[in-house]
């Protein structure tokens, strides 16, 4: 609305012999009917160049702020995905066969193992490998002082 209301205004004095609608005229140069028109016209003109040129500097400003906002944002999403693929690296458990940990134990490595499995299949198959810890998943919690942290542990159920 101010840029076509700026339009108008310079339309109406060029049409009146103000091209640039900067020149200063006297009130009554074109005539006593033209003449408050003219004048009304270049007020208002000077005012709407002015808002004109505010308004695109806070345009300006949000456009230049909006890149920055979308590039933090892209920071940010990139910085989380790293720490995540951080920590889900750190946690991964190392896996072994059955056939590594039998060679570990006869080559007698200080390992210790826990067999967590259930009572259902323990008395399935009560028997035990040789040194290894039994107890389940829901007292692992409440046993957790049984395993020695200096020793590597090994965890295995069915």
């Amino acid at each position: 609305a101010v840029s076509f209301l700026a339009r108008a205004a310079d339309d109406a004095l060029a049409r009146r012999g103000e091209p640039d609608g900067d020149a200063r005229h006297g009130p009554l140069e074109f005539g006593e009917h033209i003449a408050p028109q003219i004048d009304v016209a270049r007020v208002f003109r000077s005012e709407m160049n002015r808002d004109d040129q505010r308004l695109a500097q806070v345009g300006e400003r949000s456009l230049i702020g909006g890149r920055k906002g979308v590039a933090a944002i892209l920071g940010y999403v990139a910085w989380k995905f790293i720490m995540r693929q951080r920590f889900l690296r750190k946690i991964r458990i190392a896996r072994i066969t059955p056939e590594e940990l039998k060679t570990r134990l006869d080559s007698h490595e200080d390992l210790m193992l826990v067999d967590l499995r259930d009572p259902i299949d323990f008395e399935t198959e009560p028997s035990v490998i040789p040194g290894a810890l039994h107890m389940t998943t829901e007292e692992l919690e409440a046993r957790h002082h049984e395993i020695p942290r200096e020793r590597e542990i090994v965890l295995y159920c069915t």
